[in-house]
């Protein structure tokens, strides 16, 4: 009796139902453009960045950061720093037992001969450390900057610290390594992890690693002898800025704004946790696409808001599960696939629910004066005699089967009827006008 029922449904309830194909057909084209243009990049960052905090974890302690701080500028000076100073740091740190030295400074062009002369020395004595070196230009970089005008610091190893960042000033990529004088450097993160990758290949960084939880000394404290040498001892450095006075500022995510050397470092211990990998925002979208066409194949509601709900939910907070084992995704394409669907059926669902009956579903008269199609039709009317007091016999809950029971028998010899129910037992439907017999 049910399929009948269905069968017998106003053409304003079928609307509620119709075209699901076509309703999937545009949402899958808007969300195609939507992923295409990056439309939700800033939506995509803060939900990535609130999913760290479930899996915010330390550092591990291996990457030790030598700050050059406003207390090392008051203590030191204005910067940039003279050469002998960070010759002084290359002493200290070597006598401290650092496993390597790597300076994220840019030394660009001689200074003082007597400075970058103590300064090669010193470079020389260690045998540890690393230089900077930029390799191409753009917007987002600082341009094609290096250390081939000095052969005084030619033979020192070289790593490169140039990336991409966003309209945050935030780093989403970082560069196994890139093309530097005709042959590849590796960059900082990679060195300093011990991995390597092609040129022009990059990864993102992990920022749920707290960036609070890095070793950090202050350089003026180097400098005096004031820092305890096991901090230093069998571990690598990275010399870097970290002072809003000298810029070289980043925003990390779930931290604020920091110097870039920190996010050097959290770009190494991101590769020295595994392998990163980005699956973009492809799979998660066709996922949507399936969830959003097997809820347009539910009838009941009910149905439709948990299937779209709960995959909401999924993609919202799903990916912690993905990040915690370096597979990120992008979620905002397919989450825009759900939310369109499920405006749409919500929409419809008040658009139609004054015109059915709550209890048999069928259209009620409210739907039969809106139904415009029948003004060319002839209205019939019947009525079910003492139908209140039928249904107040019938056992809890029955009235609908009893509705059934007269559709199925008004709909004898025409079962494409669409039949509505008034109060009282009323049901009406159209039929087809017919002239009279023998009319010329």
């Amino acid at each position: 009796m049910i399929g009948k029922l269905i069968s017998v449904r106003s053409r304003t309830e079928q609307g509620a139902q119709k075209s699901p194909l076509k309703l999937l057909l545009w949402t899958a084209i808007a969300g195609l453009i939507f992923g295409l243009i990056g439309f939700g990049s800033l939506a995509e960052d803060l939900l990535r960045a609130t999913r760290n905090i479930f899996h915010w974890h330390n550092a591990s302690g291996d990457i030790v950061l030598v700050k050059i701080d406003d207390r090392s500028l008051r203590d030191v000076g204005r910067w940039p720093w003279p050469r002998r100073y960070h010759a002084h740091l290359a002493d200290a740190l070597t006598r401290a037992g650092a496993k390597r030295i790597f300076f994220d400074i840019s030394f660009i062009g001689p200074t003082s001969s007597d400075d970058d002369r103590m300064f090669a020395d010193a470079l020389q004595r260690s045998n540890r450390a690393v230089l900077a070196v930029r390799t191409r230009a753009g917007p987002n970089s600082t341009g094609p900057r290096d250390i081939a005008s000095m052969p005084i610091l030619h033979g020192i190893p070289v790593a490169t610290i140039d990336w991409q960042y966003n309209y945050q000033n935030a780093v989403r990529r970082i560069p196994y390594s890139m093309e530097w004088n005709g042959r590849p450097v590796p960059s900082f993160g990679a060195m300093l992890s011990g991995r390597s990758g092609a040129p022009g290949t990059t990864f993102m960084p992990d920022y749920s690693i707290d960036p609070q939880s890095i070793p950090a000394v202050s350089a003026a404290k180097i400098l005096k002898g004031q820092f305890n040498p096991a901090l230093i001892r069998g571990r690598d450095v990275v010399i870097g800025t970290d002072s809003d006075g000298i810029g070289d500022q980043y925003f990390v995510p779930g931290t604020g704004k920091l110097g870039g050397a920190y996010v050097h470092v959290i770009g190494a211990e991101t590769l020295k946790a595994g392998t990163p990998r980005y699956w973009g925002w492809l799979p998660l979208f066709l996922a949507s696409l399936a969830v959003a066409a097997l809820a347009l194949t539910r009838r009941s509601p009910t149905r439709q808001n948990l299937l779209l709900g709960g995959w909401a939910l999924a993609l919202l907070f799903g990916p912690v599960l993905l990040e915690m084992n370096l597979i990120f995704v992008d979620v905002m394409p397919g989450l825009l696939v759900a939310s369109i669907v499920a405006v749409v059926l919500v929409r419809r669902r008040f658009r139609h629910r004054g015109l059915v009956n709550a209890v048999s579903g069928l259209p009620n008269l409210n739907a039969l004066r809106a139904n415009r199609a029948g003004r060319d039709q002839a209205l019939i009317v019947a009525r079910v005699l003492n139908y209140a007091e039928i249904v107040s016999a019938l056992p809890t809950d029955s009235e609908r089967q009893l509705v059934e029971q007269i559709i199925a028998r008004l709909s004898v010899g025409s079962k494409g009827r669409t039949f509505y129910q008034g109060d009282g037992g009323m049901f009406a439907w159209f039929e087809e006008s017919r002239k009279p017999f023998g009319h010329h």
